[in-house]
């Protein structure tokens, strides 16, 4: 960077004149480095010397000069205006002390100026003094009022290391206050006394932070993605009807009791239409979504709009069931009536526009209702936080709110829709079928594809059990399958029969439920479940009435403390021999063994020889074969 000599003087805090007369001796020296170039405003030559090879410091000062415009950016006019005035007042003191040649200078500027400027507040020794060392130190910066209300706007000055620990505290989804933040940072940078601002500066501060960082380390990561991630926008153009259904569940936020004084929230399993919005088919039940309620859902949908192209699934594992939506199981639902399979992407609204459905029912027409209590405990109203006897009285009753949610949806599928161009969906549903409607030829057909399918069991002499049901069903025609693997079909409202099918999805008999085949009528899978959690409860009564498990003695520790008492008994007196010859004969025994142990241990330098030598009689065996030409 090439200076004028004007700038460079300022700079260096001496006239114009005085560095034009020693510049060409400082160059000789090395201490400078210039160029004559031509002039600008004025004809003729001028000089200009070079940035970098002026002292740091001067380098210093005018980087800190050009940042002014930046810091000044931020502040407000009265810190401008504030500014502007001590640099001012310092230049003047430059130029007064270099034609000033007493040692007081400083306070005969103050007196010269003070007398110059009647009208402005007088200044003082000690305020040149701070702005010139300030301004030497930190140029722009140095002279701008950080005091009270004259903070820069949306920042503050607080130094870089302390805002790190503050921002960190503050950003927690947790969201803890800006006061217990600005204690726990000024606890942890006790040693820097009042260095640390106000807790006003770091709260002008936290306003400077971007929305999208404050979502993302406060509201967590879900909110991040739906307020601030881009996404890519929704096109039905080029969609049409039963392309694409939509699936979800979605619990209510209404209090609802049912004929038994039960208080509850209801769930909601939809299939939505892709392109027209519409929803398709639904089920409201009281407990939580499972693989039977998907299904039902979805025969609901089937009987009356048809089969869809392709089926867009939550996460959930109750639509990942290897008998439904499973692509990789031959006979599961998807694959026996040609439908593929996506699923969402887990946490992310926008991939599943059902759900912007659901939303849009709970603020249209559900916070209406006397019993709704929202989705947020904290706001709910005072009345709905007493006890379940007491919401009773004020829930709606069951069977009212599934009449309420079918008017609510039939509502919703026949108002105009601005995504659909001024059409409701069921209008849109209706004209925008590029092909025929997808459907079965009768009922009786579309339920055998709507059958829950289980995996392949193994036939035994009782017939086969049903895992997913836990009861035997049994047929004389399965007996020839007897060891061998086949599939069961059953429908989850009515499990009196199940339809059995072998590998090849030939169709072997319809076998009946041994346990329940006396049953006159229908017997579903919630009725299995009650007799199962009946069955816990009767084993849980004989337990406790067996009593806690105590200590019992082993049958060692038993046998072992009998033993203990038993005595060695002796006898006394004279030894009788009642056959003298075995005395002897066992005498001579004994002697001749006490000689075969002396023997063997007595060294030898000769290996023993073996009774049988395997070398010696695999060569003799080898000869002979010679000699009879069987080699």
């Amino acid at each position: 960077m090439w200076l004028p000599v004007k700038e460079a003087a300022e700079l260096l805090g001496i006239s114009e004149r005085a560095i034009q007369l020693s510049l060409i001796d400082l160059c000789e020296q090395g201490k400078y480095l210039c160029r004559c170039v031509e002039g600008v405003d004025r004809g003729g030559m001028q000089y200009e010397i070079l940035l970098e090879s002026l002292p740091q410091s001067v380098q210093d000062k005018y980087n800190a000069a050009k940042k002014q415009d930046t810091s000044l950016t931020n502040c407000t006019e009265k810190q401008r205006e504030l500014a502007s005035y001590r640099y001012k007042v310092i230049t003047m003191y430059k130029e007064f002390k270099n034609n000033y040649h007493k040692r007081d200078k400083k306070e005969a500027f103050v007196r010269m100026y003070n007398e110059e400027h009647p009208d402005e507040k007088p200044i003082t020794y000690r305020q040149v003094n701070g702005w010139e060392r300030a301004y030497r130190r930190y140029g722009w910066e140095g002279l701008i009022d950080r005091r009270g209300r004259l903070d820069i706007k949306g920042t503050s000055f607080i130094p870089d290391d302390v805002w790190e620990v503050f921002k960190k505290l503050w950003l927690k989804e947790s969201q803890p206050t800006v006061q217990s933040c600005y204690d726990m940072t000024k606890s942890y940078f006790e040693d820097r006394g009042r260095n640390i601002p106000g807790i006003s500066s770091f709260k002008r501060r936290i306003r400077s932070l971007p929305e999208q960082l404050i979502i993302r380390y406060r509201q967590g990561k879900k909110a991040y993605q739906d307020k601030c991630m881009p996404y890519l926008p929704q096109n039905y153009s080029n969609t049409y009807s039963n392309e694409i259904w939509i699936a979800d569940h979605h619990i209510f936020d209404v209090l609802v009791v049912d004929e038994n004084g039960n208080v509850f929230r209801p769930w909601l399993s939809g299939w939505q239409d892709f392109h027209s919005k519409m929803i398709v088919g639904y089920v409201i039940n009281k407990i939580n979504p499972n693989a039977d309620i998907v299904l039902d859902s979805f025969a609901r949908a089937c009987y009356s709009h048809g089969i869809p192209d392709e089926v867009k699934l939550d996460n959930g594992k109750d639509y990942k069931t290897y008998d439904l939506f499973n692509e990789a199981f031959p006979m599961s639902v998807c694959n026996m009536m040609n439908i593929s399979v996506t699923y969402a992407i887990p946490y992310n609204a926008k991939a599943k526009p059902i759900e912007r459905t659901f939303r849009t029912l709970e603020e249209r027409y559900c916070k209406h209702l006397p019993s709704y209590i929202g989705n947020d405990p904290k706001k709910r109203p005072e009345k709905m936080k007493k006890l379940n006897k007491q919401l009773a009285d004020i829930a709606m009753p069951y069977a009212e709110f599934k009449t309420f949610v079918d008017d609510m949806i039939k509502t919703h599928n026949t108002t105009v829709h601005s995504a659909l161009k001024g059409n409701t969906p069921l209008e849109a549903y209706k004209n925008d079928f590029k092909r025929p409607m997808r459907t079965v030829a009768d009922k009786d057909t579309l339920n055998l594809f709507l059958m829950r399918t289980s995996k392949p069991i193994k036939v035994g002499r009782n017939g086969i059990r049903v895992p997913a049901i836990g009861c035997y069903y049994y047929d004389d025609r399965l007996i020839e399958y007897q060891g061998k693997e086949v599939y069961a079909r059953y429908n989850a409202e009515d499990i009196r029969k199940v339809l059995v099918f072998d590998k090849t999805d030939k169709f072997i008999c319809s076998a009946v439920c041994i346990d329940l085949g006396e049953r006159k009528t229908e017997v579903s899978t919630e009725y299995i479940r009650e007799l199962n959690r009946r069955k816990k409860v009767m084993n849980k009564f004989v337990r406790e009435q067996y009593g806690e498990k105590v200590e019992l003695p082993t049958i060692q520790e038993h046998v072992a403390k009998k033993a203990g008492r038993y005595e060695d008994i002796h006898a006394d007196g004279g030894i009788i021999q009642f056959n003298p010859i075995t005395y002897k004969q066992a005498e001579q025994i004994r002697q001749e063994a006490e000689a075969e142990n002396n023997v063997s241990a007595l060294p030898t330098d000769q290996p023993k020889k073996t009774a049988f030598d395997t070398r010696e009689s695999d060569q003799l065996i080898a000869e002979f074969y010679k000699k009879a030409g069987g080699i």
